[in-house]
């Protein structure tokens, strides 16, 4: 029972205390296990299991999901992904840990998908990051402070944990949309077509100017 990814994904997207708080530390998590290991140590996983949990995440009413996962295309969990981006739901997936030369992971390469990558301090991107043009968006992912499940705190890297971040940061601005000047707040869902202009219109760029398959659009930026 594999637990230290999960719980420092889940931690980084939101909840916490006042020593470690998330991007959104009062977002409601729901926390679907799609993964697990055998008692030899052996990673046990099926994309029955990753469907079942998109459903029951659907269920629940939820307004993002954070897939912290990569792999090859699977035909059922694509069309799964397809009726959830129909409804507006905003679907957040790691591009990659394999490299520059890696073929394109799953179901982050997805159209629709969020594809998240993974800069450093300086913004310069995670040496082990995938390339592509389906990388949608950068956010900070090498060497965060993660809890690790065990009580402790680490330092981690991968496109994952950028991921988490982005998935806290786009629950603050589906927050903040939903307010709205008035004050007044709605329980309707953004529509995705808008919700994906004000992350663009937030982000910075990075590398080359415009969208490019190292940093997407660029990195994210929580304060716009």
């Amino acid at each position: 029972n594999e637990t230290a990814h999960g719980t420092a994904v889940a931690l980084l997207i939101g909840g916490g205390d006042d020593s470690f708080k998330g991007a959104a530390p009062e977002a409601e998590l729901y926390v679907a296990r799609a993964f697990d290991t055998t008692k030899e140590g052996a990673h046990l996983n099926s994309a029955e299991a990753i469907l079942s949990s998109l459903d029951w995440a659907f269920q629940q009413n939820v307004d993002i999901i954070n897939m912290s996962f990569a792999g090859p295309e699977n035909r059922y969990i694509r069309d799964s992904i397809t009726n959830l981006l129909s409804l507006d739901v905003v679907l957040v997936a790691a591009a990659g840990n394999n490299g520059k030369k890696a073929p394109f992971a799953f179901p982050a390469a997805q159209p629709g998908v969020f594809a998240v990558t993974a800069t450093d301090a300086k913004n310069r991107i995670y040496t082990k990051a995938n390339r592509g043009p389906y990388v949608y968006i950068a956010a900070p992912g090498v060497d965060v402070l993660v809890a690790n499940g065990s009580g402790d705190i680490q330092l981690r890297s991968g496109t994952s944990y950028g991921a988490a971040i982005f998935s806290g940061i786009c629950a603050l601005a589906l927050e903040s949309k939903r307010t709205g000047k008035s004050g007044g707040k709605s329980n309707k869902r953004i529509k995705l077509k808008e919700f994906r202009k004000a992350i663009e219109l937030s982000s910075t760029d990075l590398g080359a100017p415009g969208r490019d398959p190292v940093f997407g659009n660029g990195l994210i930026r929580a304060e716009n």
